[in-house]
């Protein structure tokens, strides 16, 4: 599969694999870990192949991308066998959503069903249906919301 990358008014096709790898590269410059950008740009190239806003051009965008360097570990709160809250400690809302979606699926698994949540992330959580996607991929049905700073009005 190729990938289309506008350059002003020129398009380049672009291996997908070769997208993926410099994307990757891409965010570790940023300052994420290994394993934080494997989900990052497995986020935004899953958003990117289905022509999501979600995708690489988050790149060009510090405020959707943004290291935290003082950021924690992920801390899970409230944790009982139907649900958990994810605490982001300020760490990529894809790697807290990601997270908390792997929870669902493995609390799913044992008990039919399961609730997680997210709060506390430094960054966009990216294209939800992502999530939704993983989920489904698991025979188990997702509502994946997120929530909008104050600043942005509601879409509709």
């Amino acid at each position: 599969r190729r990938s289309s990358a506008r350059l002003g008014t020129m398009t380049k096709q672009v291996p997908i694999e070769e997208l993926e790898s410099l994307v990757k590269r891409a965010v570790k410059n940023i300052g994420y870990s290994e394993g934080d950008a494997e989900t990052l740009t497995r986020v935004m190239m899953h958003a990117e192949v289905h022509g999501n806003n979600q995708g690489i051009s988050k790149l060009y965008r510090p405020q959707d991308m943004g290291f935290n360097p003082k950021a924690g570990p992920l801390v899970f709160e409230n944790e009982t066998k139907l649900s958990v809250v994810v605490n982001g400690n300020q760490r990529a809302g894809m790697v807290a959503l990601e997270t908390a979606v792997d929870k669902a699926i493995e609390k799913a698994s044992v008990s039919g069903m399961a609730i997680t949540g997210t709060y506390n992330t430094y960054t966009s959580t990216g294209m939800l249906a992502y999530y939704a996607h993983r989920v489904a991929e698991k025979d188990f049905i997702a509502l994946v919301m997120a929530g909008l700073p104050e600043m942005v009005a509601p879409g509709g």
